[in-house]
């Protein structure tokens, strides 16, 4: 990173819950250092659990839950941004993390709607490059990546440069858990998508 090290690097995640209230959308938006969880395998774990949540509680999302939920999770293992960011993160040099998604009512699968952008910022020798910037649309997508991300943050604390960090024989454990918990969840998404869609067809087919 080569963030002025006057000012440590951010993670910011920023999450528009979508209503169909007359009050509109609200935005809760986010920040903590980047060191040592303020990443994407991290983070996008305290994400996914939310709507994880959700899902198993059987309600929509709203700005009160994940607000609360990021109090709640802010002295957990693996801490949520806590502090109030009102900037736009993709303007801001200090932000080597932005997480920003949209989350609205449930779907037919069960799951929130949700849109997540992804963006990491690797230098600052360009004033706001963004060497990461991908988008997802479902909440399929986004626990895949969880999946994806979680796997290969445990895979990488495995390798033999990390083995002798301080603390890491427990960082260690803490990512494998994380990951068997993300890819049973992705798991859960794709069994939930498949069911719907066999609801979706036998209804068709009752109609004829």
């Amino acid at each position: 990173m080569d963030l002025d090290p006057r000012q440590p690097a951010l993670c910011v995640v920023r999450v528009t819950i979508a209503t169909a209230a007359p009050s509109g959308h609200r935005v809760v938006a986010r920040a903590m250092p980047a060191a040592p969880f303020g990443t994407t395998p991290w983070q996008l774990a305290v994400l996914t659990r939310y709507l994880h949540d959700l899902r198993r509680l059987e309600v929509d999302p709203t700005a009160d839950s994940y607000s609360a939920y990021l109090q709640q999770r802010s002295a957990d293992a693996v801490p949520a941004p806590h502090v109030d960011y009102p900037y736009a993160p993709w303007h801001d040099d200090r932000v080597s993390l932005a997480l920003d998604a949209v989350l609205g009512p449930r779907d037919w699968t069960g799951w929130p709607a949700v849109s997540l952008t992804v963006m990491e910022q690797e230098s600052t020798r360009r004033r706001c490059s963004w060497g990461r910037h991908n988008s997802y649309r479902t909440s399929q997508d986004v626990l895949g990546l969880t999946a994806r991300e979680t796997t290969s943050e445990h895979m990488a604390l495995c390798s033999v440069q990390h083995r002798r960090s301080p603390g890491a024989a427990g960082l260690r454990s803490l990512a494998r858990d994380i990951s068997v918990w993300a890819q049973q969840a992705h798991r859960q998404a794709r069994a939930d998508f498949t069911a719907a869609h066999a609801a979706w067809t036998r209804s068709r087919i009752t109609r004829r």
